[in-house]
């Protein structure tokens, strides 16, 4: 279930939402299903904007190919 859009961000905790572009199918369900509008399509490229996403995961449970996983900041 999605985070509370008032929940501060969690994305500085040492993780972000990856996008396998390749794997992706650009069905959009993750543009929809985002409670912050992390998420968007920029001509044929999904983008994802590290400020304003909440790390709630609703986008990884939606997608139907997998295509986007949490990735360790280094």
């Amino acid at each position: 279930m999605p985070a509370d859009l008032g929940q501060k961000p969690r994305t500085g905790k040492g993780f972000f939402i990856h996008i396998d572009q390749q794997v992706c199918v650009r069905c959009l369900a993750c543009v929809g299903d985002c409670p912050t509008g992390a998420i968007k399509l920029e001509g044929q490229v999904l983008i994802y904007r590290r400020e304003v996403c909440i790390a709630c995961g609703s986008c990884l449970v939606i997608c139907p190919v997998g295509a986007l996983g949490f990735e360790k900041i280094l």
